[in-house]
């Protein structure tokens, strides 16, 4: 039996069995939830998301965001209107899952993270608490990026990393993989 509250918005009927609707979440038209998912309070699901089986969606999170500028861009965003999260994901309290975006089974996306369009995040895959993927990034299955990490658009993250917190990562391709030329580098002598 589904438990939606009086209080939510929920405007389509493709909703699996034992669900649970927390007071205040928004679930737009064209949204599918599979079976005993559960989307706490305050929580947007927009347009075209299809969510898997056991996913937990926490306060605050938000599903489906377009790409919008305010007047002034770094590129054109390009982007479909959908979001594909598999079975057994949790999503934490705030985070932000652009459209355009599939999270493989199994995945937890912590509080506060941001994930832009056109990633592809693997299955059993940690994306932790304030972390930022960026737009066309793919990462593999089992990563684990740990807390406050920045991850570059256009990259590639192979299964079975570990990336710890903090990290901030580049447009560089190469990643160091063409060696370390330190000579263009110049300092203000030592003290």
């Amino acid at each position: 039996m589904n438990r939606i509250s009086a209080w939510a918005v929920v405007e389509n009927d493709a909703i699996g069995a034992a669900v649970t609707i927390s007071e205040f979440a928004v679930v737009r038209r064209d949204v599918t939830i599979g079976n005993r998912v559960v989307i706490h309070p305050h929580v947007v699901i927009e347009r075209g998301a299809r969510i898997g089986d056991n996913v937990e969606i926490f306060p605050g999170a938000y599903i489906g965001k377009a790409t919008k500028g305010a007047g002034a861009l770094t590129r054109a965003p390009h982007f479909e209107t959908w979001v594909a999260i598999g079975a057994n994901c949790s999503i934490g309290p705030h985070a932000v899952i652009f459209y355009d975006v599939s999270l493989g089974a199994g995945t937890l996306v912590g509080d506060g993270a941001s994930i832009r369009e056109q990633s592809r995040i693997g299955s059993k895959t940690v994306i932790g608490r304030y972390v930022t993927v960026n737009y066309n990034t793919r990462i593999g299955d089992r990563v684990r990026v740990q807390d406050h990490t920045w991850l570059a658009g256009n990259m590639t993250i192979e299964d079975d990393v570990f990336i710890s917190g903090c990290v901030g990562t580049s447009k560089d391709n190469a990643i160091g993989g063409n060696g370390y030329d330190g000579s263009p580098m110049l300092g203000s002598g030592g003290c």
